[in-house]
């Protein structure tokens, strides 16, 4: 903390994380509640939300490795604070959708830009793990505020004061983003087609890598599928409004918290993918006893659980790939990675609303809870497995001076 530039992105990143959660807060309740849509309709919307990461990821991790990073996480601040004035005006449900996937096209570019800012030089390689888990902290502890603080004022005015909240916010962390530093591309600003497919490259070549875009993936669609339902859940289920889902991700955001900066902390030393498979089976087990319950206040443990969970898991993936990616491409690899998680993300999603206008929005929960559970003993599996054959995963070092189109990261 004593590293002033970081402070400086990691409050920029808090902010600019509230602005979102109250944001998509109010699109979810303006999709439940004020638009009156069906499972399948919240679904679409956070399709739309998902969607650009499959098609941009491998751009997107270009720009981020060819331009000077805070620069293109600034453009992302503008973008959604233009948004959020925008959706103040949606009156149907295709408008909703339409202003979710311009989100989540300059969403794409997030989390590529933070990883390169702090590879490049903001923290050493040995703070990696706490920086990212401060960073992942930041983003869950705004989910203890932004939802609730949505939701009251979405009650106690309007559905549309969420999103002006939401622009003026954004405002502000693009102020607050102008005090990091500017570093220059990690090389030349030319490129190829083959450099789109860098990041690809270093996510399948590791065994370890490879474990997490499958696997993980699966785990991805059945966290997906359950966020999808969630909003319809609490209204039809657990018979809330906008204030109630609020308090749930707000919950929800505490056990993130927690669970983000255990993953920064450095107990997990380099086993990563076998602290990835622990946190998909605390996500599935609370999971079920979150649909299997369904009551309030009584799922509050469960929720907090299984945020937790969900929060470890992302924050240990963030990290490994960025130990194993080489400096230069490290927003590529990120951004694959991400871009292979939101294949798994839009059809869970999409399948989740499907689902739950089959059986029941309890049943599709149940449901997704067993597949993150059956996703976990096999990755488990699959750790103990690569362990044993490699002994060891080679330090991050020797792959920054391995030719990049030789090294088979194994």
């Amino acid at each position: 903390m004593q590293n002033r530039r970081f402070v400086a992105l990691a409050t920029a990143h808090v902010i600019t994380r509230l602005a979102f959660w109250m944001a998509f807060l109010g699109m979810m309740s303006l999709a439940s509640f004020t638009l009156h849509s069906a499972a399948s309709g919240t679904a679409f919307v956070l399709g739309a939300l998902g969607a650009p990461f499959i098609v941009l990821a491998p751009f997107s991790g270009m720009l981020v490795d060819r331009s000077r990073a805070r620069t293109t996480l600034a453009s992302t601040y503008v973008v959604a604070g233009v948004l959020s004035i925008g959706l103040v005006h949606v009156t149907e449900l295709w408008q909703l959708v339409a202003g979710a996937a311009f989100w989540g096209v300059s969403g794409t570019l997030i989390f590529p830009s933070l990883g390169a800012m702090l590879k490049r030089g903001l923290v050493r390689e040995d703070q990696l793990p706490r920086a990212n888990g401060i960073i992942q902290a930041g983003w869950e502890v705004t989910l203890i505020a932004g939802p609730a603080l949505s939701g009251f004022l979405t009650k106690q005015f309007s559905a549309a004061t969420p999103f002006y909240v939401s622009a003026a916010l954004y405002a502000i962390g693009l102020a607050v983003l102008a005090l990091v530093p500017s570093w220059p591309p990690s090389h030349d600003r030319r490129s190829s087609p083959g450099d789109l497919l860098q990041g690809v490259t270093i996510l399948f070549r590791r065994p370890d890598l490879r474990a997490i875009a499958l696997w993980g993936g699966i785990a991805t669609a059945a966290f997906s599928a359950i966020l999808a339902v969630e909003p319809v859940f609490v209204r039809d289920v657990l018979g809330g409004g906008p204030e109630r889902l609020g308090l749930i991700y707000s919950f929800g955001g505490m056990g993130a918290t927690a669970g983000a900066l255990l993953a920064g902390s450095g107990r997990f030393g380099r086993r990563e993918l076998a602290g990835i498979a622990g946190a998909f089976g605390l996500y599935g087990v609370a999971a079920i006893a979150y649909a299997g319950i369904a009551h309030w206040p009584a799922i509050i443990p469960a929720v907090m659980a299984l945020q937790m969970g969900f929060s470890i898991s992302i924050t240990l993936t963030v990290i490994l790939v960025q130990r194993r990616s080489p400096a230069e491409v490290v927003g590529r690899a990120l951004a694959a990675q991400r871009g292979v998680e939101q294949c798994f993300d839009i059809t869970g999603t999409l399948l989740g609303g499907l689902v739950a206008a089959a059986i029941g929005t309890r049943s599709t929960m149940l449901g997704s809870a067993a597949i993150v559970i059956v996703a976990a003993l096999v990755l488990a599996a699959r750790a103990s497995r690569i362990d044993r054959a490699e002994g060891q995963l080679r330090p991050t070092a020797e792959l920054q001076h391995a030719p990049l189109a030789l090294e088979r990261f194994d």
